[in-house]
């Protein structure tokens, strides 16, 4: 880390000042002792923004992710996979700025799997890929909690459910189960991609950005479509959200990703009007991104 360059060897000027004052004392006059003090106020100044001094040093020399994170991403996650080696390198960048903005938490097991958090992160991006570079996508998410199964939360404890998007005053947050997590990105013919779901609810949140920008002439329509090109009846959502009232915009987007064709081909104005809110054309695998990087 940026950060630790700084603080590390502050902190051997900082003690090794202390240590002479003490065991030497007169190694420096009186007088000068205070100067002691501006190590020290570096040290700890450097260490209280220590997340926004990494933030600034890595938007301008973005480092690659490791090679094992590379071959899960290839394995696991094809949007990255068939990008582009420029796409790639931006992909990379933004991901790891985003997991060093964030905060991941495992619940109801002792340790938080690395690759599930790289492609939680990795669907986050993908969202907001053709978006222009912002320092972040999602200021006010500041945790995202997994849990190995389905779960029950404060706000919606009458069902089980695999994901959750948690607005408060303070800061956001993201609940997710990890099993049907896994289950979306290994069988999107048979399970949501729940990531890019409650990314874009989060999203679309804060943006305000809602049905009505979907172009919809016919809302019923609407709603069979999305659900007869997904190939899900209307309630299986519901297991995923515990929630009565179906939200159209992450589910068109969902779908925009996961069948880009069908959706192109059924409901080209939806599909159009995503690719303009997006700033991506999800068709093209290797160059998505509508705006020049």
């Amino acid at each position: 880390m940026f950060a630790a360059l700084i603080i590390l060897p502050v902190a051997i000027v900082t003690v090794g000042f202390v240590l002479l004052t003490i065991f030497s004392p007169d190694w420096i006059s009186d007088d000068y002792k205070w100067l002691g003090v501006i190590p020290l106020a570096i040290l700890i100044g450097t260490f209280v923004i220590r997340r926004g001094l990494n933030e600034w040093w890595y938007e301008r020399f973005p480092p690659r992710l490791a090679k094992v994170e590379r071959d899960i991403l290839f394995k696991f996650f094809p949007y990255y996979a068939h990008l582009s080696p420029a796409h790639k390198l931006e992909f990379e960048k933004r991901l790891y700025i985003f997991r060093l903005q964030k905060q991941f938490q495992m619940r109801g097991a002792e340790q938080l799997p690395g690759d599930i958090q790289l492609l939680v992160g990795a669907a986050a991006i993908q969202f907001t890929f053709g978006l222009s570079f912002q320092k972040e996508f999602y200021p006010k998410l500041g945790m995202i909690v997994l849990y190995p199964q389905t779960f029950i939360s404060p706000d919606l404890n009458h069902q089980q459910h695999a994901l959750e998007f948690y607005e408060d005053e303070v800061f956001d947050c993201i609940l997710l189960s990890v099993n049907m997590l896994v289950k979306g990105f290994q069988r999107p013919q048979e399970f949501y991609n729940s990531a890019l779901y409650v990314f874009a609810k989060a999203w679309a949140t804060r943006e305000e950005i809602g049905e009505e920008h979907l172009k919809i002439s016919d809302k019923e329509l609407f709603t069979q479509q999305l659900f007869i090109l997904r190939g899900f009846s209307p309630d299986f959502i519901q297991k995923y959200t515990a929630l009565d009232k179906l939200e159209l915009f992450p589910l068109a987007v969902e779908l925009f990703f996961s069948y880009p064709e069908k959706m192109q081909l059924q409901m080209p104005a939806t599909y159009l009007a995503l690719v303009e809110i997006l700033g991506q054309d999800a068709i093209n695998k290797i160059s998505p991104v509508i705006q020049k990087l």
